[in-house]
C-alpha cells in the first residue's frame, strides 16, 4: 500500500531550511528536497550524514594500485623476465607511474559505481518527481503526510502544500 507524501513549495532557501528543521524537530520523516541550486546547510537541517564515497574511492584506488604493482612485478620477475642492459628485473621506480594511474582510474570508477548503486540509478530508470517543474524556480520539501506535517509546513511560509502518492520502488 502506497503512503501519502506532502510536497511543500517555498520561494526562499531560508524558508526551506527552517521548514526542514521544524519537521525534524516534530519527529517526522523527510523524504527529499528539490532545489534549483545547491543550498548551504540544507543537508544539516535535513539530518543527512556525510558521504562515504571518499572511503569507497580510497579503498578502490589503493587495492587497484597494489594489484597493478603486483601484476607488474610478477610479469617482470617470474613470468617473462628480460635482461635489458643489465638492469634488475624488479625495477620498482618504473612500475610506480602505471600503478598510480590505474589506482586513480579505479578509484574514480568505484566511486561512480557505488554512487549509482546506492542511489538506485539503473539504466532506463525514470526519476520520480512530485511535479515536472519542481526545481525550476522554487524549493520543495517532501515529507510524510499528516495533518501535523501540513500545519508545520504552512507555519514555515510554504507557498503551496499538496498531497501526492509515494513512488513505486
Amino acid at each position: 500500500m502506497k503512503k501519502s507524501l506532502i510536497v511543500a513549495r517555498f520561494r526562499d532557501p531560508e524558508n526551506i531550511i527552517a521548514a526542514a528543521r521544524a519537521v525534524r524537530a516534530a519527529g517526522l520523516t523527510i523524504h527529499d528536497a528539490y532545489t534549483p541550486y545547491p543550498v548551504a546547510r540544507l543537508h544539516e537541517a535535513m539530518g543527512l550524514k556525510g558521504s562515504r564515497l571518499g572511503y569507497v574511492g580510497f579503498v578502490g584506488g589503493i587495492s587497484a594500485g597494489l594489484a597493478m604493482l603486483s601484476l607488474e612485478l610478477w610479469v617482470s620477475i617470474s613470468d617473462w623476465p628480460l635482461n635489458i642492459g643489465g638492469r634488475p628485473d624488479n625495477s620498482l621506480p618504473a612500475f610506480v607511474p602505471p600503478a598510480f594511474e590505474f589506482g586513480v582510474l579505479f578509484a574514480a570508477l568505484s566511486a561512480v559505481l557505488a554512487l549509482l548503486l546506492r542511489s538506485r540509478l539503473f539504466p532506463g530508470k525514470q526519476p520520480w518527481l512530485p511535479a515536472p517543474d519542481i526545481s525550476d524556480d522554487s524549493f520543495a520539501l517532501v515529507v510524510d503526510a499528516g495533518a501535523e506535517a501540513a500545519k508545520i509546513l504552512k507555519q514555515c511560509r510554504a507557498d503551496s502544500v499538496e498531497e501526492k502518492a509515494e513512488p513505486e520502488p
